[in-house]
């Protein structure tokens, strides 16, 4: 349970971490762009109110189809950050749509991938790989 809410924790950190040090370099700002990271924030609360349904979506179809459960959970975390950068965000960059789009994937893919391996790496201290 702990386990759990340090990977919460670490993932949040890892996007906000993301957003600081990477969407700047990305848009062509200098490193000091006021406030920028703040709209990491946004994303990271879009995720705590859709956890409680992706719980109940997950533990509805954990009773032998996780994959479609898997799918479904995805595709919802996924539309509400697509579409919270693109009707939000996306205008108050400052930047061309496609320079925009290009840093929010690079700043998703950065992160996610930094945070897994930050799983495998706590999995194989914790001898499940």
């Amino acid at each position: 349970q702990t386990a759990f809410f340090i990977g919460l924790v670490v993932a949040a950190l890892f996007w906000i971490a993301a957003w600081y040090f990477l969407m700047p370099r990305l848009l062509g700002r200098d490193r000091k762009a006021k406030g920028l990271w703040r709209l990491s924030l946004t994303y990271v609360g879009w995720n705590a109110l859709l956890f409680v349904p992706g719980v109940i979506l997950y533990f509805v179809f954990s009773f032998g189809a996780q994959a479609v459960a898997l799918f479904l959970l995805v595709i919802m975390f996924g539309a509400a950050s697509v579409l919270t950068f693109a009707l939000r965000h996306l205008n108050q960059l400052g930047v061309s749509t496609a320079q925009g789009v290009r840093a929010f994937v690079i700043v998703t893919l950065v992160s996610n991938g930094a945070y897994l391996l930050f799983v495998l790496g706590y999995a194989k201290l914790a001898g499940v790989l």
